[in-house]
């Protein structure tokens, strides 16, 4: 848990993570400005990165960016919330 929150803080808000592209998705926030969150739950630490895939700038009236970030954040905790309770679950179950 601690090494999670110690990722957390020392994170690079500019350079954390790079877009996945592929699939018809292309390459994104390489030279623009892109919204980032860092997080932590338990053990794990985790990250998001959204932005426009045409290079424009986000700015803080880029709602639907805000929003999709945190929807990708929440989704990630739900995961991990999901998983740490089934193998909970399980442990307790024998």
């Amino acid at each position: 848990e601690a090494q999670a929150e110690k990722a957390k803080k020392e994170a690079d808000k500019k350079s954390i993570v790079r877009s996945l592209s592929g699939g018809g998705v292309t390459s994104f926030c390489t030279g623009a400005v892109c919204r980032s969150t860092t997080n932590s739950y338990g053990r794990y630490a985790y990250f998001t990165v959204a932005g426009f895939t045409d290079g424009k700038d986000v700015t803080e009236k880029s709602t639907g960016v805000f929003r999709a970030g945190d929807d990708l954040a929440e989704f990630a905790f739900r995961q991990i919330r999901r998983r740490g309770e089934a193998q909970a679950s399980a442990a307790a179950e024998g």
